[in-house]
């Protein structure tokens, strides 16, 4: 076979791959600059009062035994509203505790809009409750525990999809958008051990998946490797 057509094979192939890492999304859709939008690092002050109202969800969460929990609070300080997962209570899966809350601001006190509030949630927002989000026009969502962490972890049924990713495309949303700060990780040294339960060795929950996570850094080095082959294939054939 001559030697060019082999190289343009291989080629294609390692451009193929590359362009596989790179975004899944349906290629009509403008990719935003940054996918998925990075959390927000807080210290300090700051830190000290989104751990203050995190404390408050962790507290109702083992007062109710619950897992999921949210809340949401004024930029004055005020919490309007506390409550949880009411899915099985309800006998609708989806009256997660994001939902809960949203809907119980807007029957209590008629809010439709809520670029006044941050959200307080022990767990990383699923999908189904950060579209409801993006929707709501939150400023700020702060949250414990990591859909990694529940999903990759400790084996708990999730969309593994983080909330950073699905907020990057918030853009069609409208012209005048304004995307929520994320902040991740308060406390979740507590969320993470004290809050939700590891489900990898049980047998009977229903919360109970087995993950199809991978290691990024093994990722990485499959992508070096292709890369180390091709090199070496273009120096065995012109050399």
């Amino acid at each position: 076979m001559n030697k060019y057509l082999v190289l343009f094979f291989a080629t294609l192939c390692l451009v193929g791959k590359v362009l596989s890492c790179e975004n899944g999304m349906n290629p009509y859709y403008s990719t935003p600059e940054q996918v998925p939008v990075p959390l927000t690092a807080v210290t300090g002050d700051e830190l000290s009062y989104h751990q203050g109202y995190m404390q408050q969800v962790i507290d109702f969460a083992k007062e109710k035994g619950a897992l999921f929990v949210a809340s949401i609070v004024h930029k004055n300080g005020t919490q309007i509203v506390i409550d949880m997962n009411l899915g099985r209570q309800m006998k609708d899966l989806t009256q997660h505790a994001e939902i809960v809350v949203i809907q119980k601001a807007n029957a209590l006190y008629g809010i439709s809009n809520f670029s006044d509030y941050t959200l307080y949630t022990t767990g990383e927002s699923c999908l189904m409750c950060q579209g409801a989000i993006l929707y709501s026009g939150f400023s700020k969502v702060v949250y414990g525990t990591s859909i990694k962490t529940l999903y990759c972890d400790k084996c708990m049924s999730q969309v593994p999809i983080d909330s950073t990713f699905l907020t990057a495309y918030g853009y069609g949303l409208g012209d005048g958008w304004n995307r929520p700060t994320i902040i991740g990780g308060v406390l979740s040294n507590i969320t993470d051990n004290q809050v939700f339960k590891n489900y990898c060795n049980m047998t009977t929950s229903i919360f109970k998946v087995h993950p199809l996570c991978v290691d990024p850094n093994n990722s990485s080095s499959s992508l070096t490797f292709s890369f180390l082959t091709l090199l070496i294939l273009i120096t065995y054939l012109f050399i």
